[in-house]
């Protein structure tokens, strides 16, 4: 009798059990949800401002004895004067353009003595103000010699993204989840704002990287606070929701833009309506999942409380769980999944997909004005291909699985990328719509797989090991985002069709290589989580399922749980 009294006392009563005595998506956890499903539209405004307030509206070399200039001549006098001073190039078309980037060094010749004259660079421009009435490229004179620095702004973004999720994972395990989402909010809600009011590069991509580094802090905060307090019936459907909201921040900066022209106030528009978020300080509570795993308890299941009360429930068992203590879990080490050619290989194999999917899904986003037509318009198609691609994943990974939804998403958005060298390189304007329509399936196919990679990955590493390695997964990931840039300017660097088509050739042929390697990768729908790294060198061998039978409480999807035990062993 004392044996069963003692054994029922050391019985595991893990937070996911609290959760189900708690209601798995009670009135609690949908309020906490609504407030943090808001913030991803704050932080996908921000991460792609740039294909509004970089873009580079046509252009020519302004006339240095011209004060009145403008990019429509305004008479025939004007056009005389363009005569002589500006040359005729063609455009990626063959059609006739003034020049970009050149003057006639003697300006002062008629036009029937220009043939032969030699030409030099300009120093000043005029631009189109049919599309924009001013851009941060245009004021910083972006163009010519200085193209590249559109791509290396959004090459620094990425690399705050980068530092922004080392930086604010670990602050946040330190101080807290509501703590380092307030100070990633302050952040990013200054640093946004004082973008508006910058005259030089340097000052630009400073706060564009610090924009950069806050937008990370925050949608990660966001989705583990979102999240965790979710129960295992509803997680994956909440999961994929809050990644939703990413492109309703898309359409309301598309319809903003087309109101607001000049690219500061737009900036400055889109920068001050997440100031009240930080009222979020007096209602969001602090996670009691991270102060049950810092010991602090009593906090934890004051919390708790207030859930139940809240939800209509009775008062939660206490947390305890023995396994968190067991030495033989808390000394496995990360560097063994690197050590086993099976889990070697499933984790580099990971590491790519990430890698690929984030650099297609910036890509094809930061190139959506290089695709013709309305740049309105076709952020907006590319952002109501987003939405789509999101529900298309909720709708298939309960059915096809994991391993074919991500693969599949990956084969379409690398085969429409493809596809669409062809109405560039063979087609004529009548045809130019093709291209556009590619683009905004290979966008379908990479947000897809972008929201399948989370849970996917999550679900194949061990328990012991995820929050480390999906960490190392985000971090290597941005790999991809760093790269994208300039991939999507390869049309700068080689001239003609070939150029415009080049960068969606790059992108769809990396997603068909990474969605193929994918079917390497072990089915995990149906099947019991990895625990330990034994389990995951085993995992989708025939038997581990019968081996393993007995072990319900694994199946629990632990992607989103607070475990210290691998950050500590990485």
């Amino acid at each position: 009798m004392d044996m069963e009294k003692e054994k029922e006392s050391k019985k595991a009563v893990t937070f996911d059990d609290v959760i189900q005595t708690l209601g798995d998506f009670g009135p609690y956890q949908r309020r906490v949800f609504f407030l943090m499903c808001l913030l991803p539209i704050t932080v996908s405004i921000q991460t792609l401002m740039t294909v509004f307030t970089m873009a580079t509206p046509d252009h020519r070399c302004a006339v240095p004895e011209l004060s009145n200039d403008t990019y429509s001549p305004w008479g025939i006098e004007h056009k005389e004067i363009l005569n002589s001073s500006v040359p005729w190039e063609l455009d990626d078309d063959d059609k006739p353009m003034r020049s970009e980037c050149n003057l006639y060094r003697n300006r002062n010749q008629s036009a029937e003595l220009l043939s032969n004259r030699s030409t030099l660079s300009c120093d000043s421009w005029v631009f189109d103000h049919s599309t924009f009435e001013s851009t941060f490229t245009e004021e910083a004179g972006l163009v010519c010699g200085k193209k590249g620095y559109h791509a290396n702004a959004d090459m620094i973004y990425m690399v705050g993204v980068l530092v922004g999720s080392i930086l604010f994972g670990l602050y946040s395990d330190r101080f807290g989840r509501k703590t380092a989402l307030m100070t990633a909010l302050v952040v990013h809600i200054g640093c946004a704002i004082g973008t508006s009011f910058v005259k030089t590069y340097v000052a630009f991509v400073a706060l564009r990287f610090l924009v950069g580094m806050s937008n990370m802090g925050v949608f990660l905060v966001t989705y583990v606070l979102g999240l965790e307090m979710v129960g295992e019936s509803y997680r994956t459907l909440a999961g994929s929701v809050i990644q939703m909201f990413w492109p309703v921040g898309l359409f309301i900066q598309t319809g903003v833009a087309y109101g607001l022209r000049e690219w500061n106030h737009l900036q400055l528009a889109l920068s001050c309506p997440p100031v009240p978020f930080l009222l979020y300080f007096w209602f969001v509570k602090e996670s009691p999942r991270w102060l049950a795993s810092r010991g602090r308890h009593d906090e934890a299941d004051a919390i708790l409380a207030e859930v139940a009360r809240t939800n209509g429930k009775p008062p939660p068992p206490k947390i305890h769980n023995p396994a968190e203590n067991d030495p033989e879990v808390k000394k496995e080490s990360v560097l063994r999944m690197f050590t086993n050619p099976t889990t070697l290989i499933r984790t580099l194999i990971i590491f790519v997909n990430w890698v690929v999917v984030t650099m297609v899904y910036y890509g094809l986003s930061l190139n959506v004005g290089s695709l013709g037509g309305s740049i309105y318009l076709n952020n907006f198609l590319s952002s109501l291909a987003e939405l789509i691609g999101y529900c298309v994943a909720l709708a298939g990974l309960g059915r096809l699985g994991r391993k074919w939804m991500h693969c599949g998403s990956m084969i379409l958005g690398g085969l429409a990328c493809i596809a669409s060298m062809f109405p560039v390189m063979y087609g004529d304007d009548s045809v130019s719509w093709t291209m556009i329509v590619l683009a905004n399936l290979g966008k379908l196919g990479a947000s897809s797989a972008f929201s399948i990679i989370y849970l996917f990955s999550a679900e194949l590493y061990p328990t012991v090991a995820r929050n480390s390695l999906m960490g190392a997964s985000s971090m290597v990931a941005r790999i991809g985002g760093i790269v994208s840039p300039y991939i999507a300017q390869l049309n700068e660097v080689v001239e003609g069709d070939l150029g415009v088509a080049l960068p969606l050739v790059v992108f769809g042929g990396s997603a068909l290589v990474a969605g193929l390697l994918a079917l390497l990768l072990p089915e995990t729908l149906h099947n019991p989580l990895p625990e330990t790294i034994d389990d995951a060198i085993n995992y989708g061998k025939k038997n581990t399922a019968k081996k393993r039978e007995g072990a319900s409480q694994a199946y629990q999807n632990k992607a989103f749980e607070a475990g210290e035990e691998g950050k500590n062993n990485i």
